[in-house]
């Protein structure tokens, strides 16, 4: 379990709440959101459990989540089945999902249906952007409720808690969500499309538990699992601090011949691993992030 710090002085009871985090995954060897996740990432945490750190200043959203989990089951009834975790065997590992909200119905052949929704405290970015983590995790649920309880699924949604909401930007900016909390439809898979990815991605884990046991190279992240940025051309006037124009990378040829005609200077600007250089809880024994690092210098 990870060390939980409080190096701000913040109060004892986040602290307390913290170090009395009530989740779990069961009897299981996956679950969806490690599935949907980096196997490099999961295995380093696994065999750094002990030594990870993390203070409870970095925990405030977290923390808020699991309080608004809360409130979901203070407010289901009986057409809304709260916080069901639900399991299955694939490939010989047991995963397992916890489903936040179940809206129940019965369609006219009397067969069950069900929408699924998942609850998020994020950004007006990310609802704007809708993450393609978010279509994956609940099309694994939609998987789980069909296979273990036998139910239709026929609506995914994320309910998007936006904790940056701006009303003057709702007014204003295009495709901003119009209220501090959205519903954000997501795209519902057809089950072979479920399968093939459940069943990917489990034995992509596999394989990287395999290389772990066997001291061999761990699987490096990709680009989307390290939430890499490209890198940009700046151009720049001699002593000038912001740039008149930037270009993509890979436009090299336009940049240098803006530069010329403006008597400017081109400005490398390199990519950056957002989530290795500040949300990776184990880049510091991460081969992977050594080597990028390297070739950055």
């Amino acid at each position: 379990m990870a060390k939980i710090t409080n190096n701000l002085g913040l109060p004892q009871t986040l602290v307390n709440l913290a170090r009395r985090d009530r989740y779990s995954r069961g009897k299981s060897r996956l679950s969806v959101t490690q599935i949907i996740d980096s196997p490099r990432v999961r295995v380093l945490r696994e065999k750094h459990e002990d030594e990870i750190t993390t203070d409870v200043s970095e925990m405030v959203w977290p923390l808020m989540g699991q309080a608004f989990h809360h409130v979901v089951e203070q407010g289901a009834d009986s057409e809304h089945l709260p916080e069901e975790r639900l399991f299955l065997d694939v490939n010989g590992w047991t995963i397992s999902g916890g489903v936040d909200l179940q809206s129940l119905g019965i369609n006219g052949a009397g067969d069950h249906e069900v929408i699924i929704s998942d609850y998020k405290l994020t950004s007006a970015w990310a609802i704007m952007n809708n993450k393609a983590d978010w279509e994956r995790q609940l099309n694994l649920y939609a998987h789980l409720v069909e296979r273990t309880k036998n139910y239709k699924v026929t609506g995914l949604q994320i309910i998007a808690v936006c904790r940056d909401w701006n009303r003057h930007e709702a007014g204003y900016k295009e495709g901003y969500p119009k209220a501090p909390i959205s519903m954000v439809p997501q795209r519902l898979w057809d089950e072979a499309e479920r399968l093939s990815y459940l069943e990917g991605r489990v034995a992509l884990h596999q394989e990287a538990q395999r290389l772990q046991e066997w001291g061999e190279s761990l699987p490096e992240c990709s680009d989307d699992e390290r939430w890499y940025r490209p890198g940009k051309l700046g151009v720049v006037k001699p002593g000038g601090k912001r740039a008149l124009k930037v270009f993509e990378w890979n436009e090299r040829d336009d940049a240098e011949e803006f530069a010329k005609a403006n008597k400017a200077e081109l400005e490398e600007r390199p990519g950056l691993n957002t989530r290795c250089e500040s949300f990776c809880s184990v880049s510091q024994w991460c081969e992977q992030f050594k080597k990028l690092k390297g070739e950055e210098q």
